[in-house]
This record gives C-alpha cells, sequence and structure tokens, in this order.
C-alpha cells in the first residue's frame, strides 16, 4: 500500500468527478495497491466518502459473482459491564429488515437473487457479508445502505424481543448446554478483570439481555454504527467506476456518526500463577494453559512468538508432540500465540489420554519441562524453513477466492489500517531469526506466571493441576436506568430510495474446458487448468468407503485413511510431515460413502515432490502398529465424547432411519466403540 502524493490526489479528483455526492464532492481516492507479476499483494483501490465511510474496490473478473462486506469496528470491546451481548445482538437484529426493506426480506432478496448472506460477531469487529451474481452488486449495495442509514425506523418492541428470545436459545444450544461451551467464558473471567472487554464473551449474559430496552439497542446503534465506523470492501467482477458511483449514491447522503478512536492496547499481566477448576458435563479433561503478554498485534514480537508457538506444538516435529501425543500421554496437543485488538496471549491446550493418566498434573509438568528444553534448543534452521514454506503456502491459498481476499482486505484497513496486512505478516515471519524467537520467549514468556484452567468432568477433582487458587471476582450488575432514544440522524436523499435497484444484464463467463485422460491400468484423468494462483489441486478417488463394510467393521475405512497418512516405510510420520510442509503441500486421506478419496494440495513449483509422496504413501505406507494404537486411541474417546453431542446423537440416529439398520450406511462414519 503507497499513499499517493497531493498532485496525483488533485487529479484522481478530477478524474473520478462525474460521481460527485450530493454535497459535490467526488470519493477522495486515499490508497491503492498496483497488480505487479509475482506479487502476493492483493491490488486495490481504497476511497474514503465525506461522511467518513472507506470504500475498498478489489476487481476480480476470474468468475461472474461479487463479494460485499460491510465491517463496523464495534465487537463485545465496545460494551461496557452490565449491558455485554449489544454487538451480537445487534447482528440479529440487522437481518429483520429497514426502513425500505420488508421484515425477514433482507435474506429472501438476497437468496432469489442466487446469492448467500451471514453476519459475524467477535471480540473487535462485526462483519456483514454476501456473495450474490455480478449482475445484483447494486441491489447489494442498495439493502447495506438501507440497513446502516435506516434501520432504526424499522425496530419495533416486537422484533426487539424476538430477537432477544432468539439469542437465548442461541447462548443456551452452544454454550450453556454444549459440552465444553463455557469454557471460553470462564476463561475469560479467571484471565482478566471484570472492567476488562474480553472478560466477557461476544454473545453476553443472560441477566445483561434481560434488562435492557428496545431504547437500549437504539443507542447503541447511533453511537457505533455510523458509516465513519464502517469499511466496506467490495470484491468481484464489477467496473470500479460504476460500483463507486451506486456507493456514493446510496450511502454518502447517510449521516456520520459520533468520533470513533482506535482502542488502545489493554494487556494484563499476572503477579503469580492462577490455578482455576470448571467442572463441566464432559467425558475428557483438558488443560488450557494462558500466559498473557505485552506484545502488540502486528509487531515483530508476535511473529517470532508465532514461531516459538509452532515450535512448541505445531508439527510432529514439535517438543509436546513429541513428549506428550507420540508416547500417547495426550490425544491431543496446540499451541497458538493469539493476538486480538487489545492484547496478545501465548494459548496452550492439552487433552489427556484417560487409558494412561488419572490427572492433568503430568501434562503441566511436561509444559514447564518442554520450555526448559525449549530454551536450551531455540529454533533451527530447519524449523524457520519448514515455517516460512507454511506461511508462503497459506498467503498464496488465501488468494484463491473473491471473499477471502475481501475478509483480508477488509480486516487489514479496520485493525491495521493496511489492506495489505496479510501480506505485511508473512514478510515479518520470513525475516524473523532464530535469535529473535529465542529473545522474545525470554522477554514474555519464559519465567512469567500463566493461568492454569482445569476443565474436568463434575465431581472429578482429581483430575485438577493444583488446588484452584484464585475466584473471579463476583459479576455486579450496575446500576441501570432506562433512558429514552436519541433523535434519529436524518438522511436527505435526492432520489426515491424506496425503489430497490433491478438486477442487471446476466453476466456470461466461459467455463474451463475440461480435459481428459487415460494413463496406463485404465486410470482416468480429468482436469482444468486455472491461473489464478500458482497451486494446484488434485483428488485421487478409489473405489470402496463405508459401503463395503461389514457390521462388525464399522469405522474400519476411516481408520485406514488416518493410518496410511502416518507415514511411509522410509519416512516416519514426522518426517513426512517436515517435508509437507517445508513445500507448503497437504495430502490428506478421508473415506466417504462409495468411495477414499486423497485430496492433495501443492505450489505449481512443488508439484513433482508432492506427487512422490503420495506415491510413497499409497505403494509403502508404513501401517505401524505404534500408530494404529494411537489413532485409535483417540477415535475411541472422540466416539465417547460424541455420545454427549446432541447434534452427533441426531445425525446417527437420522441415517439409521434413512438407510435402514442392514446397511453400512447406516452405521456413524467412525464406527462404534465396542
Amino acid at each position: 500500500m503507497r499513499s499517493i502524493s497531493a498532485v496525483r490526489s488533485l487529479l484522481l479528483m478530477l478524474s473520478v468527478c462525474l460521481f460527485a455526492s450530493v454535497s459535490g464532492a467526488a470519493p477522495l481516492l486515499i490508497a491503492e495497491q498496483a497488480a505487479k507479476p509475482e506479487s502476493l499483494a492483493i491490488p486495490y483501490q481504497m476511497y474514503r466518502l465525506d461522511n467518513g465511510l472507506t470504500v475498498i474496490l478489489h476487481p476480480d473478473h476470474s468468475d461472474p459473482l461479487v463479494h460485499v462486506n460491510v465491517t463496523y469496528h464495534v465487537g463485545s470491546a465496545r460494551e461496557v459491564q452490565g449491558m455485554t451481548g449489544f454487538a451480537h445482538f445487534f447482528e440479529h437484529m440487522m437481518f429483520q429488515g429497514s426502513k425500505h426493506v420488508g421484515d425477514q426480506q433482507h435474506f429472501q432478496l438476497i437468496q432469489e437473487a442466487g446469492g448467500s448472506s451471514n453476519g459475524m460477531t467477535g471480540q473487535d469487529l462485526t462483519h456483514y457479508f454476501e456473495t450474490v451474481p455480478a449482475n445484483e452488486l447494486e441491489k447489494m449495495l442498495w439493502l447495506e445502505a438501507d440497513r446502516m442509514g435506516f434501520l432504526l425506523e424499522a425496530v419495533s418492541q416486537k422484533k426487539f424481543e424476538i430477537q432477544r428470545d432468539t439469542v437465548k436459545n442461541e447462548r443456551g444450544q452452544t454454550v450453556d448446554n454444549q459440552p465444553y461451551g463455557r469454557v471460553g467464558e470462564v476463561l475469560g473471567e479467571s484471565l482478566y478483570p471484570r472492567n476488562h472487554p474480553y472478560s466477557w464473551q461476544p454473545i453476553g449474559y443472560i441477566d445483561d439481555l434481560n434488562r435492557v430496552d428496545v431504547n437500549d439497542l437504539k443507542r447503541f446503534f447511533l453511537r457505533w454504527y455510523g458509516p465513519n465506523n464502517a469499511t466496506l470492501t467490495i470484491g468481484g467482477d464489477f467496473k470500479p467506476k460504476q460500483a463507486l458511483a451506486w456507493v456514493e449514491r446510496y450511502f454518502a447522503p447517510i449521516p456520520a456518526g459520533p468520533a470513533v478512536s482506535k482502542p488502545l492496547l489493554q494487556p494484563v499481566a499476572l503477579e503469580r500463577p492462577r490455578h482455576v477448576t470448571y467442572e463441566d458435563n464432559i467425558q475428557l479433561p483438558l488443560l488450557l494453559v494462558t500466559y498473557p503478554t505485552a506484545v502488540a498485534p502486528g509487531s515483530e514480537a508476535e511473529a517470532a512468538l508465532d514461531i516459538f508457538a509452532d515450535k512448541l506444538a505445531g508439527s510432529k516435529n514439535s517438543i509436546l508432540y513429541q513428549q506428550l501425543v507420540k508416547p500417547g500421554l495426550a490425544l491431543n496437543a496446540s499451541a497458538s500465540f493469539e493476538c486480538s485488538e487489545l492484547d496478545c496471549n501465548l494459548q496452550l491446550m492439552l487433552q489427556p489420554n484417560p487409558q494412561k493418566l488419572t490427572s492433568l498434573q503430568p501434562l503441566a509438568e511436561q509444559v514447564q519441562q518442554s520450555l526448559a528444553e525449549f530454551a536450551q534448543q531455540g529454533i533451527t534452521a530447519a524449523d524457520l524453513a519448514r515455517i516460512k514454506g507454511i506461511v508462503r503456502a497459506d498467503t498464496i491459498w488465501g488468494r484463491e477466492s473473491v471473499e477471502e481476499k475481501v475478509n483480508q482486505l477488509a480486516y487489514g484497513q479496520v485493525i491495521f489500517g493496511d489492506p495489505n496486512a496479510t501480506l505485511r505478516s508473512m514478510q515479518l515471519l520470513n525475516q524473523v531469526t532464530a535469535e529473535q524467537v529465542l529473545q522474545a520467549y525470554q522477554d514474555h514468556i519464559a519465567n512469567k506466571p500463566a493461568l492454569w484452567l482445569s476443565v474436568i468432568p463434575k465431581g472429578q477433582r482429581q483430575w485438577q493441576v493444583a488446588k484452584p487458587d484464585y475466584q473471579p471476582a463476583e459479576r455486579k450488575l450496575v446500576p441501570y436506568q432506562h433512558e429514552a432514544a436519541p433523535a434519529l440522524r436524518p438522511v436527505v436523499d435526492t432520489f426515491d430510495r424506496s425503489r430497490m435497484p433491478q438486477s442487471g444484464a446476466a453476466l456470461v463467463r466461459a467455463i474451463p474446458p475440461l480435459w481428459k485422460a487415460t494413463l496406463t491400468k485404465q486410470i482416468e484423468v480429468w482436469g482444468s487448468r486455472n491461473t489464478e494462483i500458482p497451486a494446484v489441486t488434485l483428488t485421487i478417488t478409489l473405489p470402496g468407503g463405508r459401503r463395503v463394510e461389514s457390521p462388525q467393521e464399522a469405522g474400519l475405512a476411516s481408520l485406514t485413511a488416518m493410518l496410511v497418512r502416518q507415514g511411509t516405510q522410509r519416512l516416519s510420520g514426522e518426517q513426512l510431515s517436515e517435508e509437507l510442509q517445508r513445500l507448503g503441500s497437504s495430502i490428506s486421506f478421508s473415506a466417504g460413502n462409495y468411495n477414499t478419496l486423497i485430496t492433495v494440495s501443492s505450489l505449481a513449483e512443488n508439484l513433482p515432490q508432492t506427487l512422490k509422496l503420495v506415491d510413497e504413501l499409497l505403494n509403502t505406507p508404513a501401517l505401524r502398529e505404534s500408530d494404529f494404537v494411537r489413532i485409535k486411541n483417540q477415535r475411541l474417546q472422540s466416539l465417547r465424547q460424541g455420545e454427549q453431542e446432541p447434534g452427533q446423537l441426531a445425525e446417527d440416529a437420522f441415517y439409521r432411519q434413512v438407510y435402514g439398520a442392514a446397511s453400512p450406511l447406516s452405521q456413524p462414519d467412525g464406527g462404534y466403540a465396542a
């Protein structure tokens, strides 16, 4: 991304004067990224309207569709104690109709256009997005502008009550009555003080939702949902000048809301280790370890600690995998350095194997030993090469879909002020040295206190890491007084906004031609060529799958697919994993109803080496007893946990009814524990 000079700004403003808004001012081009051969930067043009709306345009004519994303810089972190859940509540309300769009019509209009739509609320942002045929772009912009400028005129007490009940039900299904559903909430309450906005989850608390009214919702909207707190990103098959004219027409008349400042970092620091125990309706215990840091998102320290987390538990060669998962003490071990807008933390998650452990304490001891081991070993050149291969591949694959590119541009601009922040993160990772990784570990993790959260089955305190020594402060409802909603910000139009735009002429794109070939032994090959990214995907289909399992062999096809992927006679599982990560490739085996599928993804430059590994896995798989025992134990524990998942139980019952008990397809994908 680069800023343009004042002279060029003036010339560009003159060149787009035909798109002047009602105020007479043209959208101001504030930044752009030109398309460059071999560059991974996403090309775009970024404009700003008089009312503060940021507009990012990314033309991509590879498919006749467009993806529209409106990101508001508001999430649960903008809420206050006693009034939580509003950002998520608003996500629901934004689909209930606006002044010129009837009740429940937003979804329906998009579906009738052949598109899809949804929204997502997080701690820092709220996204609304839709993907539609390219000839429906004007209608989508009309829809998004109507709920930005005219939502409150269609909000009623009845709608408010209906959606409040919907949110309560959602919390019941996904949080309160879901195994591990409250773990995130307990972690936030245990790590942060009550006044920290990350101490509560986006879905909020039922007590808070119960006592607010429709006027509170209106105040929240008028505070945070102005165009000056939003970024509109459009990607796909459109003409930039035409799209910009439509944006001006529908969005420019909407008045700006109150000024919004970028939130400051709010890291937390623990004076001593905290041990918290949470009893849940689960079968498998879980250990979560969180090291809070003062690292800033997007910094060199974040990049270094991303690499450290990968070394700790990011591959089969990682320290925790070798010490815990491979010998069977743990079913899973993962580590990640998680950054939100207000802070960054190291997160470890470990799940014990109950056949070998009766307490989480050995896992906690191994975490401490692994940290000490890292301090001695550090990062090798092979580690850096492997991680950089993964990062490069992820960056390239992230350019495959218009939706993913739009999401990256929107997130980068809102959080970092740089639409191509993802590319900058990759560049930082590529520049990190082994010395920087070790230094970041010593500065932010070594000898620092952590939160140790033991998630255990109800009544089984013998599993906890240690006796609890920390209790989150009691949640007290702050004094609350109903207030009248402030006046709406009037929108003055020079056109009839009630008239919905008509669909444009359908765009026709030629379907890429398919080619066909026959290899020896009558192997058929079908393919098509796509030059958008330098990568290849292929699928090998082998007859078989679940339909050939006998009742006594339920789950065998899936188990076999998992085992084949564990290595070859030449390569151990760790060596295979390291080689694939270095290449930036992936090879997966899975069992379907009628086939076993081998799915391969590779950068084009590394396809020959990747296919050699596929050949090895097919013709000389290791099929080691130790791998078999480990993955069978993992599958057994997964099946037992699934017995507590309502969705899994319903799915199993459904297929028994559809296929009948005599059919192999009525059996669960993973088989039965027996």
